[in-house]
């Protein structure tokens, strides 16, 4: 598994979502290096944990300023904060400290959802910059 970069194309201009952004990629670039040593799973639970609260908090304070800035994709855009939580931690954790592949299989698909993710951040701070929230 390769290590996330958040390389400057990725950064969207407003530092509190940047640096959500990229607190997620560190957490996301650990987990991968827990799979590939010998440490305890468990760790990895914590981990997804950790992530499942930033995940949440940083579409709610996203949110927030779509709602400040009467953001016109809001609602399109909360429908798919929405499903990327279903979709994300509809997973018993037993599983990931007990299987490893089930973790490298969510680690995937976290790091395919992050960059997803900020791609389609991007309209939406596009947006904010020009109504001066940033």
């Amino acid at each position: 598994m390769e290590t996330l970069e958040l390389d400057p194309s990725l950064l969207l201009g407003v530092k509190e979502i940047d640096e959500q952004h990229k607190e997620l990629v560190d957490l996301i670039n650990h987990s991968r290096a827990i799979l590939q040593s010998d440490q305890d799973l468990t760790e990895l639970a914590q981990i997804f944990h950790r992530l499942e609260q930033l995940i949440i908090h940083h579409f709610s304070a996203e949110e927030l300023l779509m709602v400040k800035y009467k953001y016109p994709g809001l609602q399109h855009h909360k429908e798919m904060h929405d499903i990327s939580v279903r979709r994300t931690f509809d997973l018993d954790v037993s599983h990931i400290t007990s299987d490893p592949k089930v973790g490298e299989a969510l680690v995937n698909q976290l790091s395919e959802w992050l960059f997803k993710h900020i791609k389609e951040d991007a309209d939406m701070v596009s947006y904010l910059k020009k109504q001066g929230a940033c």
